[in-house]
Order: C-alpha cells, then sequence, then structure tokens
C-alpha cells in the first residue's frame, strides 16, 4: 500500500507548489495547519469493513494537514471510512507524487477532466467490489470540479449516496446534472457570502493577468460564494440542497471565509450529520423548487 505522510510533505508544498513569495500567504491561509500520518491514495480506493466510504477530495493545494484532520473528524462521527483521494498528484507524466503549481491545478481544465476521468475509473472499480456498500464523496474547493466532470463518465446505472460541495470553486452555471443523476440522494452545496477568495473582483491583480477563481474557467463569482443558479441544475434543481454560512457558525470555527468549513466542529455538525443514507438535515435547504 502505497502512501506519503504530512510530515513529508508539508515543505515540499510550501515551495514547489506555491512558490517561495506565496509561502507566508498559504501559512496565512491555514494551508500548513495540522500534522498527520493519514494516508492517501491518488491511484485507488482502498477497501473497508464499514458499511459506506467517503471519499475526501481536497482543493488545489492537495493533502495537507487540515484535509487530515476534516478526515478525522468525518471518520470519528459517522461510520463510514474515509479516504482521502489527492487528485492534485496525478500526472500524466506517471510521476504521480511531483506536486503541480496550485494556480495550475486550478486553471487547466483539459487536464483536470483528464484526472476527473481517472476517479470516475477508480470510483467504477471500487463499486465493482463493493457492491452492497454506500459511496459519499465530500469535495472542496477546487475538488468540486473534479468531482462534478467525474459524474460525466460514470456509467448510467452508478449510484453515489450523496455529493457534499464545500465552498465550491466552479461557476455557478456548472452542469450539475450528471452529479444529480448520479447522486441518490442529491447534491449538497455548502456557500458564504463571505468567502471573498471566490467573490469575483474584475480590479483583482489576478483577474487583470488573466487568472479565474473557478476550475470551469468562468468569470464571475464562483459556487461558493454566491451558491448555484437553476441553469446549473435543469430539471434536476429539486434535488439540489444549499446551506449558507451564518454567524452562528462562528461558534464550530468556522467564520465564513474560504477555508472556514475546514473547522472540524463544523464538519462534525453539518457534514456527517449528512453522511447517512436517505436522512435530509433540514438547515440544507432546496434552493430552487420543482419546475412546473
Amino acid at each position: 500500500m502505497v502512501y506519503q505522510t504530512q510530515a513529508r510533505r508539508t515543505s515540499t508544498i510550501a515551495c514547489a507548489a506555491l512558490g517561495m513569495p506565496l509561502v507566508a500567504l498559504a501559512i496565512s491561509l491555514g494551508f500548513a495547519a495540522g500534522c498527520c500520518e493519514r494516508p492517501y491514495y491518488p491511484g485507488q480506493i482502498a477497501d473497508s469493513s464499514s458499511r459506506g466510504q467517503v471519499v475526501l477530495l481536497p482543493g488545489v493545494l492537495g493533502y495537507y494537514g487540515s484535509v487530515c484532520e476534516v478526515a478525522d473528524a468525518l471518520e470519528m462521527t459517522t461510520n463510514c471510512s474515509v479516504q482521502i483521494w489527492d487528485w492534485t498528484a496525478i500526472r500524466k507524466s506517471g510521476a504521480p507524487w511531483l506536486l503541480e503549481r496550485a494556480a495550475e491545478n486550478l486553471s487547466d481544465e483539459s487536464k483536470n477532466r483528464w484526472r476527473a476521468k481517472k476517479l470516475a475509473e477508480v470510483l467504477v472499480k471500487w463499486r465493482q467490489r463493493n457492491p452492497d456498500k454506500q459511496l459519499y464523496i465530500v469535495a472542496t474547493s477546487g475538488g468540486a470540479g473534479i468531482a462534478g466532470w467525474a459524474c460525466k463518465y460514470l456509467p448510467k446505472d452508478f449510484q453515489l449516496q450523496k455529493l457534499v460541495l464545500l465552498s465550491p470553486a466552479i461557476s455557478p452555471e456548472f452542469d450539475l446534472v450528471p452529479a444529480l443523476t448520479h447522486s441518490k440522494d442529491g447534491v449538497y452545496s455548502y456557500y458564504s457570502k463571505n468567502d471573498c477568495i471566490l467573490q469575483f473582483d474584475r480590479d483583482c491583480f489576478l483577474v487583470q493577468q488573466g487568472s479565474r477563481r473557478v476550475m470551469d474557467r468562468r468569470d464571475g463569482d464562483g459556487a461558493g460564494f454566491s451558491g448555484f443558479g437553476r441553469g446549473s441544475c435543469g430539471e434536476e434543481c429539486h434535488e439540489l440542497y444549499e446551506l449558507a454560512w451564518d454567524p452562528s457558525m462562528r461558534l464550530l470555527g468556522n467564520n465564513g471565509k474560504h477555508f472556514g468549513n475546514m473547522s472540524t466542529s463544523f464538519q462534525r455538525e453539518y457534514v456527517a450529520t449528512m453522511l447517512v443514507p436517505g436522512q435530509n438535515d433540514k438547515r440544507w435547504v432546496v434552493r430552487h423548487s420543482k419546475p412546473r
């Protein structure tokens, strides 16, 4: 079983993935927070004896301490095994442990669609070995794009139990229909008007340089800031549930910023409670009613 630990990768990520001028910014965002030795598998999803499997997709920064802490929190709170699937480590070159720059992980849509196809292949193989287990995907930030695109490559009869998107770095118009079609209990998305990283600012230096905030390379706010529009879900909008940040979540360590959802208390209170077949937390609401 091949894996690397967080302790081994932190310095590599900070210097190689972001570049030295951005190391201080990365640390200020909580990028280097935490240190643990939870395995992650970029090439497979391991079997487990639990009743269900949660696949946790990180954002463009890949595997780091806070992601590991979220995985631990979910596993301790649910009856599921939680596995981090670090899509940023999947490379066409065949060298999965060499990290790419975070900006490239966000901007290279062609490569990210290829990574999503790899995830779909891995999910199908896992389902073949585990036909009776529930499968959940929890995707943070840029991982939402990988999850959404992966659903386009799944067989028609393939079913997830739920797909949970946290601060999704995809546009409000991102096509969620394949994800809704393959998610038995629907798609759940958390967003926050305090998420300045996903708020579009035409005067921002990055925008002026041609950079965008979302995986599908559109201008405008990300869905993690504004929520999804009706155009993203078509006739399936009644299966899309959304949760907006509110100030009471500060008590759970979630300040509404882009990384606020990584609070383990927030994860236990709002995410772990959803990782049960057929269970719907009423705090997650249907934003768009079923078209007549």
